[in-house]
């Protein structure tokens, strides 16, 4: 069993002031920069979400490059598990085998077979028709996305199918700041808030802080001098000279 890679050069990023579509943007953007010339494999996981994935294919067509949306590989599971709890209402134990072994066959590429054979099953069970809302919603769930389930073509090519990268960075990026006991946050201090620890996670804080440093010098200081530049001040000779102001308790220079 070979140790999984781990990802390399990450760049976290979040936002709620800006839309679902900016964001996507910018990340395309970002993945631009790294391949110009469209020689890599793009893969971009997604959760099922039709504005999503409307948006993501328009980024994708914008930029001019071809992309393999694949189904996060958890989300299916979350709908897999509300239609098991319908099936088997008490054993937890029966539930676990009927997720795991239609896990299986959907990895193996069987998402379409797996839709068909749940609805079979709930239709000669007589479920009602309450019972049965968790069994077709997961069942619609899978037949909507049958092309973005191919995750044994996906593992075959090495692909990631599952989205844990970016749920960790929820949580260390966003939820472990954001929701702190106490805290009320307005729009443009949550947004800035969030900038800083993305650049934090980035490990680009300290370039970020010397170019704010250096912005900030050239416009408080050196926009008031000629050709920018801030003269010397002289330093002065001998001891300093100590004045003691009336009142005061200490000497001050």
């Amino acid at each position: 069993r070979k140790t999984r890679p781990k990802p390399k050069y990450k760049q976290a990023s979040a936002s709620i002031s800006r839309s679902s579509e900016e964001v996507i943007l910018e990340t395309f953007a970002e993945a631009q920069k790294r391949d110009p010339e469209h020689k890599k494999e793009w893969i971009v996981l997604v959760d099922g979400d039709p504005h999503q994935i409307k948006r993501v294919k328009k980024a994708a067509k914008k930029f001019g490059v071809k992309i393999n949306i694949i189904m996060d590989l958890i989300h299916v599971i979350e709908y897999l598990w509300e239609a098991a709890r319908a099936f088997s209402c008490k054993s937890r134990k029966n539930q676990e085998k009927w997720v795991f072994e239609r896990i299986e066959k959907i990895l193996q590429g069987k998402a379409g077979e797996v839709a068909g054979g749940i609805g079979r099953s709930a239709t000669m069970r007589g479920f009602c028709k309450k019972r049965r809302k968790p069994i077709d919603k997961c069942i619609r769930y899978l037949k909507k996305h049958l092309k973005y389930l191919r995750y044994n073509i996906a593992l075959s090519r090495g692909y990631p199918i599952c989205t844990g990268v970016i749920e960790g960075a929820c949580q260390y990026l966003v939820k472990d700041r954001m929701e702190k006991t106490g805290c009320r946050w307005s729009i443009e201090g949550a947004e800035t808030i969030l900038k800083i620890r993305a650049l934090r996670a980035n490990n680009d804080f300290e370039e970020y802080w010397n170019y704010l440093c250096d912005k900030e010098k050239k416009e408080l200081y050196c926009s008031k001098y000629k050709d920018g530049k801030i003269p010397e001040t002289s330093k002065p000779k001998g001891k300093p000279v100590l004045t003691v102001i009336k009142g005061g308790k200490q000497p001050v220079p």
